[in-house]
């Protein structure tokens, strides 16, 4: 299980999602915006309110009020879909992890737990500010991360959790007659 909880003065995005290696679900909310993401291996699908829709997932006014209540369907295959499965799959967890170069390496005890504490920092870009990252994984056992804190230049906290590695994901398809194809929400 993912859980995302940055900190903000403003509005808290929270996310919670279930990944595995084919499939995964995710619900991200923002102040009132909320979305619901699911992919299997046949198909990816996107619920949420207007704002959610909009603001969180990028569509437009026109393209959410297509939708409604519906859920968007996009096909295994199709272009849309496959970056939508990279970002819902145990794949997407590889963004987590540092460059080696740079990174720092250290061991602690939490809670009677031995974990490595890995230490690193991301140079700022025309779109993101400098990131202070920090990822602590599991020393016994199975070496799985645990937590990342990620801290921005200029203000804000984000904080992600990952737990219950190895459990089963079921992603459930919505009823077929509340689905709507992505290429007949963009088509113009």
């Amino acid at each position: 299980m993912l859980k995302v909880k940055p900190n903000s003065t403003s509005s808290t995005e929270k996310v919670i999602g279930d990944l595995a290696k084919k499939n995964g679900v995710e619900s991200v909310s923002l102040g009132k915006s909320t979305i619901t993401l699911k992919v299997n291996s046949t198909f990816g699908y996107v619920d949420g309110n207007s704002s959610g829709l909009t603001t969180l997932f990028g569509l437009t006014s026109g393209q959410a009020k297509k939708l409604g209540k519906d859920w968007m369907s996009l096909k295994a295959g199709s272009t849309e879909y496959s970056s939508f499965e990279s970002g819902l799959t145990i794949s997407s967890i590889t963004g987590v992890l540092p460059a080696a170069k740079g990174t720092k390496l250290s061991t602690e005890v939490v809670k009677g737990a031995k974990l490595y504490v890995l230490k690193w920092t991301t140079a700022a870009t025309s779109s993101t500010p400098k990131l202070s990252d920090t990822l602590t994984v599991s020393a016994a056992g199975a070496t799985l991360p645990v937590e990342e804190t990620m801290t921005a230049s200029g203000g804000g906290l984000e904080t992600i959790t990952f737990s219950k590695w190895g459990e089963p994901v079921v992603v459930s398809a919505p009823p077929a007659g509340s689905t709507i194809s992505y290429s007949k929400i963009t088509a113009k």
